[in-house]
């Protein structure tokens, strides 16, 4: 956000799998024994980053193969997360390698 300052602000998008589980209640009956399926998920976010400290909010929709077989109630319906971290690890930004002296 400045160039003066260690905050940033980032728009990710995103696409990945991701396991759902499948019940009697998320099928409205069509699958009776829990089980977990393959999705394939697609996602946008937006994260806060202050110094060490991160903050984000994403929304996404997951798509499961063959749903007519199984009749998941959440297929393409949008999701919301909220996110925080803390850096506990950090690199060092010299530019210049451990030993070396610039003239």
């Amino acid at each position: 956000m400045s160039p003066y300052s260690n905050n940033f602000a980032n728009l990710l998008l995103g696409f990945g799998v991701s396991s759902v589980s499948l019940d009697s209640i998320s099928t409205r009956g069509t699958v009776m024994q829990p089980t977990d399926r393959s999705a394939l998920t697609a996602s946008l976010g937006f994260v806060l980053e202050f110094n060490t400290v991160q903050v984000g909010i994403f929304t996404g929709l997951d798509y499961i193969s063959n749903n007519e077989q199984t009749n998941w109630v959440y297929q393409g319906k949008p999701w919301l997360s909220i996110g925080f971290g803390y850096s506990i690890l950090s690199r060092q930004s010299s530019g210049v390698p451990n030993g070396q002296q610039t003239q």
